[in-house]
């Protein structure tokens, strides 16, 4: 793989779900609020959320992957690239509620998450992709899930500060009609 990646952008698709929902459970399995939770509750509970919480973005064009483009590229090509990134955020009257964004790499022991597409931009990209498709440039950014490595890291850090992006845990919670039951 060479340095210079040329990434283009698509909107999830249904053979795209089982992709998503396997990296963000997986990935959130440490983070913030859930660390210490049994597995049965964990999945379960993260499994109701994403089971409302993926279809309404993705309603409303707010599932965003990124993937490598080459200039011989046609719509089937771009499906059956590998995904680099996605993300799945919608709009707030307030501004733009990103719920999570993933960029794929391979989180080595001792808290290093660096990876093969980590750290080049592709987590900026979607940002920017998605604050586009909603018509919410340069409005305030709300995050609903935290995880280590968006936070631990000094990149992440300076690119929350760049973005103004606030933490707010209780989106993820809020807009779910709780009341209805499972």
């Amino acid at each position: 793989m060479t340095d210079e990646l040329n990434i283009a952008f698509r909107p999830g698709v249904g053979a795209d779900i089982k992709y998503i929902k396997n990296s963000w459970l997986e990935s959130y399995r440490d983070g913030d609020g859930v660390r210490g939770v049994p597995n049965s509750f964990y999945y379960e509970y993260e499994q109701m959320l994403l089971k409302q919480t993926l279809p309404r973005c993705s309603n409303s064009g707010g599932v965003i992957l990124a993937h490598e483009h080459f200039p011989e590229d046609d719509y089937t090509d771009c499906i059956e690239r590998p995904i680099l990134g996605w993300i799945c955020g919608e709009a707030l009257t307030t501004g733009l509620l990103v719920h999570y964004i993933y960029v794929r790499g391979h989180a080595q022991k001792g808290k290093n998450y660096g990876g093969a597409y980590r750290g080049r931009g592709i987590a900026a990209s979607l940002l920017a992709q998605l604050a586009k498709s909603q018509g919410l440039e340069g409005e305030p950014v709300f995050y609903s899930y935290r995880t280590a490595v968006c936070w631990e890291t000094q990149r992440a850090r300076e690119a929350h500060k760049k973005f103004g992006a606030t933490y707010v845990p209780y989106y993820k919670f809020s807009l779910h009609d709780w009341d209805r039951g499972r």
